[in-house]
């Protein structure tokens, strides 16, 4: 039974329970005030369990704790945000449309093997294969209706060359959820083309934003030359209790 503090910290996270078969729960860290609480409510948890938490970077003593408790920092999410400005021309080199049924499936197969730097990636104790299963479910929960409001989906010579989910925030915010290029296909243009189409369909928003991986030096070049500047970072810790 979950203590009063655990039902208050841990959120059960359903979604990545089927995937990874081990219960997971995001920490709710910042309501723990002492190391003392978070060591309880972490011996008590019942194994096989996967814990995350973000923790913002200049809150180290709170980083501090959590890898005193056996968490590991496995990425640093920095988010990006820009201004919408007026309709801007995308470059004419790629068909960019938004997605249809009959393309879930070559969108599905392009996220299963298109990450390399998510937190689930990075973390050795997931492994690529459970990694890529997250990413591939990911997108298709978009053609199910259970994530994102629209998807953007870029053709090169008839063949899905990359794919961005997009999430409409109130009142006024576009963010990109989940963005991938084929891994042949980088640095052509593509990334931004999706960007842009996606801007230009949605005159309403005034902000756009992104969050990619500190590691992911070619995403965070993209939205520096797109105009996109930082406002925020969080370090990412991972906890794996085995039996």
């Amino acid at each position: 039974m979950k203590t009063d503090l655990q039902q208050k910290v841990f959120q059960a996270d359903e979604w990545l329970t089927k995937i990874l078969a081990k219960n997971v729960y995001g920490l709710n860290a910042g309501l723990l005030k002492t190391p003392a609480q978070l060591k309880e409510v972490m011996g008590n948890l019942r194994d096989p369990a996967f814990v995350y938490a973000k923790v913002p970077t200049d809150d180290l003593k709170l980083a501090g704790w959590l890898q005193e408790t056996g968490f590991r920092l496995v990425d640093t999410n920095v988010i990006f945000e820009k201004p919408v400005t007026d309709a801007v021309p995308q470059s004419g080199q790629h068909q960019v449309r938004h997605a249809r049924p009959q393309d879930e499936s070559e969108i599905v197969d392009l996220a299963g093997r298109g990450f390399q730097y998510s937190r689930f990636h990075l973390d050795w104790q997931i492994g690529s294969e459970q990694a890529n299963a997250v990413k591939a479910q990911w997108a298709r929960n978009f053609f199910r209706g259970q994530r994102g409001d629209q998807m953007v989906v870029a053709f090169r010579e008839g063949k899905a060359a990359g794919f961005c989910q997009i999430i409409l925030e109130k009142p006024d915010v576009l963010t990109i959820d989940l963005i991938c290029t084929d891994p042949g296909l980088r640095r052509q243009g593509i990334g931004q083309d999706m960007i842009v189409f996606a801007q230009n369909k949605n005159p309403g928003m005034k902000t756009v934003r992104a969050g990619t991986q500190v590691s992911n030096i070619g995403s965070i070049h993209l939205y520096e030359k797109m105009g996109f500047r930082l406002t925020r970072a969080h370090y990412v810790f991972h906890y794996h209790k085995q039996k």
